[in-house]
């Protein structure tokens, strides 16, 4: 797993990750043209591959996302606080939607 920050960046924090299925959000930790990095307090009885969907919004940025996906790998945060998901896009366009709705919006 590349090295990561447990602490979002500004821009991150203001966006909300809801997995259908589950009530609580998740902390988006990292989003790239492939995936998504997200961290969540308990683990999630899920196997390797599973698929995920939900929806990214920003209320200051007026922004919302639906994704589809599978779960890549999930590891304990190194900090002992919750564990770490890698969530892979079926999405296998260049750019997804969510990037790019980000840098209109910033």
């Amino acid at each position: 797993m590349e090295k990561i920050s447990f602490s979002p960046s500004k821009d991150l924090q203001s966006l909300k990750l809801q997995i259908d299925g589950f009530n609580d959000s998740f902390e988006i930790l990292k989003i790239k043209e492939e995936g998504l990095t997200v961290s969540y307090l308990s683990k999630l009885n899920l196997l390797q591959g599973s698929p995920l969907s939900g929806q990214i919004n920003s209320r200051t940025l007026d922004l919302q996302f639906r994704f589809q996906g599978n779960l890549q790998k999930q590891t304990s945060r190194p900090d002992g606080k919750g564990f770490i998901l890698e969530i892979q896009f079926h999405q296998k366009a260049r750019f997804p939607d969510v990037l790019i709705a980000l840098e209109l919006a910033s």
